[in-house]
């Protein structure tokens, strides 16, 4: 008897959305492994199901069955197929380990009915550092397991005009980070001068307690300048002095 999803993994309860996209995938295949729980799910549909959903399944079942992988292998009648598509193949491959994320961004396809050419905008070393991680066989597997389609797949760099546009975008992207960087770096001085100033007047508060007295001049400001305004009183700054009861210990 054909097993469905939910006849193994019956506690997941998900959002309506996806439990309708899991019950239409039949002809289920359940590989497992223990210690650590590895899980691995082969589903076939009629018709083409998003990634992306697949993607958030994985991550709900693998955190709600504590499991180190858990993931879903679809596969989509071959007429689901058509260029378009290629980009989920390419991001199917990265969560494999091969080398295409970033690379195949702003690729260009071309499928003539037994290989599928990826033009790259960038540069022959980068192509083939590319090539070199086995990508081109990856890919091709990929697409065979997902949708039946066999077809070779060919990494090329793109033409000049791509190359160059690649390359005027990434110079851009470069000069914005260090405009960015050099705002942020004079904001961060001044922010930090800011500061500096701030804890030195309040170190200055906390060791002096006459730090917020009025200043006002006094003897100390004018010592050995005297005004004399009397018989027996003289100012010296701001206090004026009386002498009238004293008695001369020295000179005159």
């Amino acid at each position: 008897m054909e097993k469905g999803f939910f006849d193994v993994f019956s506690k997941y309860n998900p959002t309506p959305e996806k439990r309708a996209m899991l019950e239409g995938g039949h002809n289920a295949i359940f590989r497992y492994a223990k210690d650590p729980m590895r899980v691995e799910v082969h589903l076939t549909f009629d018709k083409h199901e998003e990634a992306e959903l697949i993607y958030e399944i994985e991550d709900e079942c693998r955190e709600f069955y504590g499991a180190e992988s858990f993931k879903i292998i679809p596969h989509f009648p071959p007429e689901e197929f058509n260029i378009s598509r290629f980009d989920e193949i390419t991001a199917e491959a990265a969560l494999c380990g091969a080398v295409t994320n970033g690379f195949f961004s702003n690729a260009e396809y071309t499928d003539d009915g037994e290989t599928i050419t990826a033009y790259l905008p960038f540069s022959l070393f980068g192509v083939d550092f590319v090539k070199n991680a086995d990508t081109q066989a990856i890919l091709s597997r990929i697409l065979e397991s997902r949708y039946g389609v066999k077809r070779s797949v060919k990494i090329c760099t793109g033409d000049a005009a791509s190359v160059e546009q690649h390359s005027s975008k990434l110079a851009a992207d470069r000069e914005r980070r260090m405009q960015e960087a050099e705002r942020q770096s004079r904001e961060n001085f001044i922010r930090d001068r800011e500061q500096a100033a701030k804890d030195r007047e309040e170190a200055a508060r906390q060791s002096d307690p006459y730090y917020d007295f009025d200043k006002k001049s006094g003897i100390s400001s004018v010592t050995g300048i005297y005004e004399k305004v009397g018989e027996t009183e003289f100012r010296v700054g701001a206090t004026t002095y009386s002498v009238g009861s004293s008695e001369v210990v020295y000179g005159e």
